[in-house]
């Protein structure tokens, strides 16, 4: 009898214990999904004045910004320009009217050799909801450098 508690008890707890596992898998899949992403409707996503994002999407959408600017810049030998003295200023995310389109208004600051800022807009085109730390497919569909100051 007391062999059948034993079993019963560890049965229990594995299955607790993989449900855990499995919940927390998908709620940290979910954290990472791209707000609005099959909307046909335009959303300010973040601005100065709103912050529909959780830190993890506010993380990758900056990190999908700068890569977007990183790859619409390249220059002819396909190397980025350094950006190790390039640092992250604002962003501002509107989902489009199209499904799966962003528009971001990404500015950065330079540190060296002397400190301007540089406002680019960006239209990109996510080949999935899930932005994977910032990984995930994009397409550029409008780049534009607007400013420097």
């Amino acid at each position: 009898m007391k062999k059948h508690k034993v079993i019963i008890g560890l049965g229990i707890v594995v299955a607790i214990v993989s449900f855990s596992v499995i919940y927390g898998i998908i709620m940290n899949r979910s954290e990472d999904e791209a707000p609005y992403f099959e909307s046909k409707t335009t959303n300010v996503i973040l601005s100065s004045k709103v912050n529909r994002l959780t830190d993890a999407q506010e993380k990758s959408f900056y990190k999908l910004a700068r890569r977007a600017v990183k790859l619409a810049t390249r220059e002819e030998d396909n190397d980025p320009a350094d950006w190790k003295n390039i640092k992250d200023y604002s962003l501002y995310i509107e989902k489009s009217k199209e499904k799966h389109q962003y528009q971001f208004i990404y500015t950065v600051k330079t540190t060296k050799p002397i400190q301007v800022k540089v406002q680019y807009t960006i239209m990109i085109r996510l080949e999935s909801k899930y932005l994977d730390g910032g990984k995930a497919q994009i397409k550029i569909m409008k780049f534009h450098l607007d400013s420097i100051e």
